[in-house]
């Protein structure tokens, strides 16, 4: 199996680059942070090679205090939490509000939210428990003060957020290539406060534990 793994900065997939895998060819791309540099290099990558699955993996933040910092996440469904329009009173419409589609693939018509169709059963031979499934934000801007904070929770109501993960359901899905997304949480999304994130052990603990995620491939 081709495998491509998808992270935006290298120290978030440095350790399985370097890594020697049996039976499988495994792929890594540094896409660069963000949806825009996402989608371009991921884009590029399933236009030139042939990849039998993506699996996105990086950090991200949790908006509750019920998964610890470090632990590994599967996200289930990306929402695009920022596109669409407000009011003139200011409030958030969505895509489907104003009349606009994002994409449509298959008869189906995507909006905001892309929840993952494909099972990790058809790929892997066992489901890791320890990853609790999530449903996550893709956001150009990190939330990290109190309105904004709130504002998200009563909207999509997230269990995480990151910045690229939307962008590789939208392509994936768009190419139709199989694609799975998983993360280790850094931090919570509260008002601002670096000292307590820990990007090293989440970058750690998302490398470790996909790679012995894939010695389950089917």
């Amino acid at each position: 199996m081709n495998i491509l793994i998808v992270s935006a900065t290298h120290s978030e997939s440095e350790k399985i680059a370097s890594h020697r895998f049996d039976h499988h060819l495994v792929q890594v791309a540094v896409t660069g942070i963000g949806m825009t540099n996402t989608a371009y290099r991921l884009t590029k990558l399933l236009a030139t090679g042939s990849f039998d699955l993506v699996l996105n993996i990086g950090i991200c933040g949790s908006y509750g205090r019920s998964i610890p910092i470090g632990d590994v996440v599967h996200v289930t469904e990306e929402i695009f939490s920022e596109m669409g329009a407000t009011d003139a009173d200011g409030n958030f419409l969505n895509l489907k509000k104003i009349g606009f589609k994002h994409f449509a693939k298959d008869g189906k018509e995507y909006y905001n939210r892309i929840t993952n169709p494909n099972k990790l059963s058809d790929f892997f031979d066992y489901y890791p428990s320890n990853a609790k499934e999530v449903r996550s934000i893709t956001v150009n801007t990190v939330n990290g003060d109190a309105r904004s904070i709130e504002r998200i929770r009563s909207r999509y109501d997230p269990h995480v957020e990151n910045m690229e993960g939307g962008a590789v359901a939208c392509v994936c899905l768009q190419e139709g290539i199989p694609f799975f997304e998983f993360r280790s949480i850094s931090n919570y999304v509260e008002p601002r406060d670096t000292f307590t994130w820990n990007i090293p052990l989440a970058s750690a603990n998302i490398q470790n534990f996909m790679i012995e995620f894939l010695a389950h491939l089917n």
